[in-house]
Parts: C-alpha cells; structure tokens; sequence
C-alpha cells in the first residue's frame, strides 16, 4: 500500500504530537497518551489527512500502544479537530489503485483507535468535519467543545463517508439519526452539527466550554477509567424498523432534491448505513455500494 502510495501529490503534512498526562490530578493513576494533530498552520488551513498524515497518525498510535498509558486521547490544534481527506491534490490522481489505497489505509489507520485494548478518546476541541468527524468515531468515547461544528458533508461533495462513518454512526445513534447527519443534513446545504445537536443526537458524550476544554476532557477520561462515569450504548442492530425507516426517509429526501434522479453518493451513503444494522465496522471497507464505485 505505501508503494501504490508513493506517487501521491505533496500534502501539508498533519503530525502527530505525543505526549503523556499525568491522571493523578483528576482521580486516576497512571497516564494518558495525549495525540495532538497539528500541520503547523493557523486555523486558516485546517488538519487534513494524506497519505503521510494517516503514517504519522498510526505511528503515534502504535507508539504509544507500547507504552505503560492506561488510555489514548486524540486532540487537535487550537480551533481544530481535523476536516477530513487531504483533496487538494484529487485532480492528480489518475490510477483507480492509488485511490483506493488512500481509502483503505484510512481505514486501518482509525481502526487502530476503534481496535485498541487501551481504552480511547477523541477530544474534539474544533470543527471536525468528515474524516475529522470519523477519527472521533473511531474512538471509544468522545467530549467536544461547546463552540466545535461537526458533520459528514461527503454527500455534498459527491462523496461518501469512507472510513467508516456510515457504518459506525447507525451502531451509535441509530439508522434514522445517523440518515439525517449523513443525508438530510448534506442535503440542507451541507448543514453542520452545534455541539448542542451532536450531544442530543448521541454523537459525543459530554460537551465542554472551549477555555478549559482539555482539563474537563482529561477529567471525564480518569472518570471513565475509575467508573465514576458510565456512558450506556444501546444496541441498535436489532431495530429493524427503525432502519427500514431510515432508508426510506432516506429514498424520499434524495427523489425530492434530485427530482427522481439517481445521484450516486447519498444513495450509496443509504446501502452503507443499511448494511451497518449487520455489516462489522471491520467489513465496512469491503462494501461495494451499487451506485458507487471508484
């Protein structure tokens, strides 16, 4: 993969800044692995992710999956979470191999998250948009900012979300929600999520003011860890018809705004998130949606 990757334009680069927390403070022994994702710029060029962004991220993954921290928390750079691929060099990629590796290397780069053993956090501190948004649900439990949009606007763009999004999010709130973040929402002018929108929905599962956003996060991770707090995760895999409503609430939205039209992207968004009642999040890279295919 990193071969069929070598050829990929110049990206801004997003590192990944490891560093280790103490939890002591917050009620809690041991550390925290913090990972912050910075590309050096100010909040005018947000945290993309390229070829050599999802390298760097795995790297500090893996290193610090090596080391005596009892959790793993993602972050960003002030303002920003992340928003998503890398697209600014998508006109120079010519080869089907080269687009499908990037997508397959964005799934086994946050399944590192999705997979560990150490228990996992994404502190969503900025707009998280897209792969932004997939890296936190990735993680096993997520905290935002109060002041952070997020979302999933792949449809708007002709895309859908690829690592993972559409399988994990109907795992998470449910199949109708997860249409409406995935579909309605793209479909309304790419709508975005208030923090007050995705903590109602399910998405996150606590919400934080922005000036002491990363101690409150540190915080809720030693409460989870010392089972002061529980988050309850409902099983949706058994609402069928809940997911039967979902598609087609789905169907109905993208007839309307297409006028009848088979527009590729939200309908193969809708196969995803129908497969996601059985589908693994492991087997959601597999999928070969209908309408849609590189």
């Amino acid at each position: 993969m990193a071969e069929v990757l070598a050829g990929a334009p110049d990206e801004v680069v997003t590192n990944a800044i490891v560093r280790m927390v103490s939890l002591t403070p917050f009620g809690h022994n041991g550390e925290l692995a913090l990972i912050t994702l910075d590309n050096g710029a100010d909040h005018t060029r947000p945290n993309t992710f390229g070829p050599a962004s999802l390298n760097a991220l795995a790297s500090a993954i893996d290193q610090v999956q090596k080391t005596d921290a009892v959790a793993i928390a993602v972050t960003g750079k002030p303002f920003i979470f992340a928003a998503g691929a890398d697209l600014s060099g998508i006109g120079a990629v010519k080869e089907k191999s080269v687009a499908t590796a990037f997508g397959e290397l964005g799934h086994e780069v946050f399944l590192k998250l999705h997979e560990s053993k150490k228990p996992t956090f994404a502190f969503i501190n900025g707009l998280a948009l897209g792969g932004g948004l997939e890296v936190g649900l990735n993680a096993h439990y997520r905290t935002l900012a109060s002041t952070a949009f997020t979302g999933l606007p792949e449809c708007f763009l002709g895309l859908v979300p690829g690592w993972g999004g559409a399988t994990l999010l109907p795992k998470l709130i449910g199949a109708e929600n997860a249409v409406q973040v995935i579909i309605l929402n793209a479909l309304n002018n790419n709508t975005m999520m208030k923090a007050k929108d995705a903590l109602g929905l399910g998405v996150v599962d606590a919400v934080f003011e922005p000036s002491d956003f990363l101690e409150h996060s540190v915080k809720f991770v030693a409460d989870i860890l010392s089972g002061k707090k529980k988050v309850e995760r409902k099983d949706f895999s058994k609402d069928s018809a809940g997911f039967e409503k979902a598609i087609a609430t789905g169907k109905a939205a993208i007839a309307k705004k297409y006028s009848g039209a088979q527009i590729p992207a939200p309908l193969a968004a809708l196969e995803l998130i129908k497969a996601a009642q059985t589908n693994t999040v492991e087997m959601a890279t597999l999928l070969k949606p209908k309408y849609f295919q590189i």
